[in-house]
């Protein structure tokens, strides 16, 4: 409160010192004017007179400038400095950064005040015989700062073009005041005229030892007779015009300057010339400058200051009478003494259901609900000892309901720490009080479920805990929340965290098994299913981990009854060794081929024929931990020697060492006799190639799809330039043969063949390494083989000198129907076999028939020929067949 008394006081007091100021103003002004009549009237042509006159009459331009020009900056600053206080109030605190840039920019700001300020300064200051050398364009520039905001407003260019910048000697502020005057007369011409694009143009040019310096317009031109009237004195072409300003100008031109001045009208406008001489050509003139007038101009610039202050006030009450009335929370204000509420914006009233004018003065108790109201006298005490509390309460609304508020309370102090008045920003939370409730809710689920629930982020660091988690570790949720990941689990890593973290991030929602740590060391299964979210811009994951011993324990025990009724009935023969080589199981299957006694060794009995060879598998199996894989041959029940295919694979107890050994045996009897057929078919088809032209052989495809030559005959020399131990292993180096333009085609061929299990039949090329490219012609039958994959048996031959006399003959047709076209001859071709009738297309063209719609040939011949010619014709025929 004392501070808006104390800015209430700097607003009367400045409003006095304005009003002072003006009519000290005013009073000078008048004193001036009475002087002035009476030289008139002495006819006297004073010149000092003439032009304090003269810069009095400009000053209310230049003036206006000044305000106008500082506006925007002013308001500039004024926002800085709002946005600052506010921060500070609403948020207590403001950031070090912002600090710096609000200040940075305010004295940027400051600057171009100072920098403007100087300017006008310069114009209104300069007096006496202060006779400097300076530069044209920067007394020009002045000129341009001064009426910048009038040509602006005016919507009127002022464009400068300087061919050169020369230098003059004599007072600056003079010509700046002289072309001013030319400049404002120029800009005042265009009152009442209507120019689509307004322009005054200043160029600057160099002549005979003089500058010349133009003044034009597009505003219509001079309609005085003659034009140089404008230069008299009292002679004005607007209505309250004194018809000073070109009169001085003309002065300060021809007497202060030595130069000259002219005007005339050009084709849109008027044209003012003045012709300067140069630094080095200048003349001594008097001086016609007003005394001393600092004192004045001090005072403009204390006044100017002052309203600066008095805007700056204005602009910060009005802001925050603004925030005051659109806040969305409510806002209270009370005296220091006072226990009423005595000043509140909108939002307050609406909150609780009042008007504004139905709370003014209505007890501060009264809003509070009953039981919160003996609290409300110590929390105001509590506010004027710290000066700030924050609270929540429960209030009432007109219609009885309550609703939770959230209140922060501030006490306004002055200097000397005495409590002016109390603001209380008050909030309605119901909203958040609701959220509040369900996240409890929340919370209270997670923690009363049996599964443990872990919230990480990416550094796998645990951000919450459930009850749950520190009932399954045995930790406490102060030591969990200090830990992460890689501290319960013993299989994770700091680097396996960071890929299992893309993992997450990739798929959203990821389950899996791992195993946990307790706290007192013991490690345990888990299921574990991790889902990842964002929230505020930061990743987590929500882990649930349900510890799965029994279920472990359950699935083991599945496990192993399935793995004994698969073995009970499995056609392989199985056998568990312990350590020491005594059989502590054996399937029906083993019992049924080997016969044998649990609790003996084989070494004890065994139908194995080389026992002494699967006994030292047995023990070195036992001794490495390796697994071992052979074949052995043994004799069966009816004295048949039979084979077996075995693998023992060693078993590991809880303590990581052997505890038993697997045995499993195969039947490979049947594989055995097929391979047998195999290689007698295989020395038959030696014996077949070794008698045949072209090359026979077979060609294996494995299951894992490389490709070999197991056997072929020797012809392979000849047709492919290999030998059969080339291909006997890796039959890559015959495929890379393949002419490039065939190899896909044989590849799609080849593939389709085992697919179907077809025969395959292909002519293709080669690219022979001596003999060049060369056709070949294969035809092989696919079986399977017993081992897995495909192989074929078959014959190739070199069908190079076939395909050329095919090639030939193709030729011979082709040059065949040319030579018919030519001569238009048909001919025709009957198999006798089949009664085939075939035409040349030149038969066709000469019975004008279209050879894609024409059935039956002979019938169409035998209507074509004419009925006398017919029986001719058919004994013709008749004779060429016999």
């Amino acid at each position: 409160m004392s501070s808006t008394l104390d800015e209430l006081n700097l607003l009367v007091i400045l409003l006095s010192a304005v009003t002072v100021f003006a009519l000290i103003l005013v009073y000078k002004i008048r004193l001036l004017q009475k002087n002035y009549d009476r030289l008139l009237h002495e006819n006297k042509e004073d010149s000092r007179i003439l032009f304090l006159k003269s810069r009095y009459a400009s000053m209310g331009e230049t003036v206006s400038n000044i305000a106008h020009q500082w506006k925007q900056p002013l308001n500039a600053i004024g926002s800085i400095q709002n946005s600052i206080k506010a921060a500070l109030i609403f948020k207590g605190d403001i950031s070090k950064e912002k600090l710096l840039h609000s200040v940075e920019t305010s004295f940027k700001l400051l600057q171009h005040l100072a920098e403007t300020i100087d300017t006008f300064y310069s114009f209104l200051a300069q007096h006496g015989d202060n006779k400097t050398h300076f530069i044209v364009a920067d007394e020009l520039e002045k000129v341009r700062k001064i009426t910048e905001y009038s040509f602006e407003n005016s919507h009127i260019t002022l464009n400068y073009e300087l061919e050169i910048n020369p230098t003059i000697q004599g007072n600056a502020n003079e010509f700046t005041h002289a072309i001013l005057n030319l400049i404002l007369n120029a800009k005042d011409a265009f009152d009442g005229v209507s120019v689509e694009a307004p322009l005054i143009t200043v160029h600057v040019s160099d002549g005979d030892e003089t500058c010349h310096i133009t003044v034009t317009d597009n505003a219509g031109g001079i309609r005085l007779k003659p034009v140089d009237m404008v230069f008299d004195l009292h002679i004005t072409t607007k209505e309250e015009g004194s018809g000073l300003g070109l009169f001085m100008t003309k002065k300060i031109i021809e007497n202060r300057f030595g130069g000259m001045i002219s005007v005339k009208n050009v084709k849109k406008g008027a044209c003012f010339t003045i012709e300067l001489p140069y630094a080095e050509y200048g003349k001594h003139c008097t001086d016609t400058v007003t005394p001393d007038e600092r004192l004045t101009l001090d005072r403009i610039n204390q006044l100017s200051r002052k309203i600066i202050e008095l805007e700056e006030v204005e602009k910060a009450l009005q802001k925050w009478a603004d925030i005051f009335e659109q806040a969305q929370w409510g806002i209270v204000m009370c005296g220091a003494d006072t226990m009423t509420l005595d000043l509140m914006n909108p939002a307050f009233a609406q909150m609780h259901g009042f008007e504004v004018n139905e709370l003014i003065k209505k007890p501060i108790e009264s809003i509070f609900a009953p039981e919160c109201r003996d609290h409300v006298k110590c929390i105001l005490q509590t506010v004027h000892q710290e000066s700030h509390y924050a609270f929540e309460s429960i209030h009432i609304r007109k219609d009885g309901s309550r609703f939770p508020v959230a209140i922060d309370i501030t006490a306004v102090k002055d200097d000397n720490n005495n409590v002016l008045y109390r603001i209380a920003n008050v909030r309605d939370i119901t909203a958040h009080k609701e959220a509040e409730e369900k996240l409890l809710l929340k919370q209270f689920a997670l923690d009363t479920i049996h599964e443990a629930v872990y919230l990480i982020d990416e550094n796998s660091m645990f951000y919450y805990v459930n009850d749950g988690a520190c009932k399954a570790l045995g930790y406490t949720k102060e030591e969990l929340l200090g830990m992460g990941v890689v501290d319960i689990d013993p299989n994770c890593s700091v680097g396996w965290w960071g890929i299992h973290w893309e993992d997450i991030k990739r798929h959203k929602t990821v389950l899996g098994q791992a195993s946990h740590r307790k706290k007192d060391g013991s490690v345990f299964p888990i299921e574990v299913s991790s889902n990842y979210f964002e929230y505020n811009g930061v990743s987590y994951s929500l882990a649930v981990a349900r510890d799965i011993t029994e279920r472990r324990l359950l699935e083991a025990e599945k496990e192993n009854r399935t793995i004994k009724t698969v073995a009970e009935n499995s056609p392989d023969v199985i056998i568990r060794y312990d350590t020491q080589g005594r059989r502590t199981y054996a399937n029906p299957k083993a019992r049924e081929l080997f016969g044998v006694v649990l609790g003996k060794s084989p070494s004890e009995e065994t139908p194995i024929i080389d026992k002494e060879y699967y006994i030292t598998q047995l023990h070195r199996v036992v001794e490495t931990g390796v697994e071992a894989t052979f074949e052995i041959t043994y004799i069966n029940a009816i004295s048949a020697i039979d084979y077996s295919h075995i693998r023992m694979v060693p078993e590991f107890g809880d303590n990581g060492k052997i505890s038993s050994v697997l045995m499993i045996g195969r039947d490979i009897t049947d594989l055995k006799q097929a391979l047998h057929a195999l290689e007698i078919k295989e020395q038959e088809l030696r014996a077949l190639a070794d008698s045949s032209p072209g090359m026979m052989g077979s060609f294996y495809m494995r299951p894992d799809g490389t490709i070999c030559m197991p056997y072929v005959s020797p012809n392979i020399t000849d047709l492919f330039g290999l030998t059969p131990e080339d291909v006997r292993d890796d039959a890559a180096s015959l495929i890379v043969l393949t002419h490039p333009d065939d190899a896909e085609r044989v590849a799609e061929s080849l593939a389709e063949s085992a697919r179907t299990m077809s025969v395959w039949h292909q002519q293709y090329r080669i690219i022979h390494p001596i003999r060049g490219e060369r056709w070949m012609e294969s035809n092989t039958k696919p079986e399977m083989h017993p081992e897995g994959g495909i192989i074929w048996y078959g014959y190739v031959h070199d069908v190079t000198e076939r395909k050329q006399i095919e090639e030939q003959l193709q030729r011979s047709e082709t040059s065949l129907k040319e030579a018919q076209k030519i001569a238009k001859i048909g001919s025709w071709e009957l198999e006798i076999s089949t009664q085939k009738l075939t035409w040349s297309d030149e038969t066709y063209r000469l019975f004008e028939l279209d050879k894609e719609q024409t059935g039956e040939l002979q019938a169409i011949f035998s209507d074509s020929v004419h009925p006398d010619d017919r029986e001719m014709v058919h004994n013709t025929f008749e004779e060429s067949l016999n």
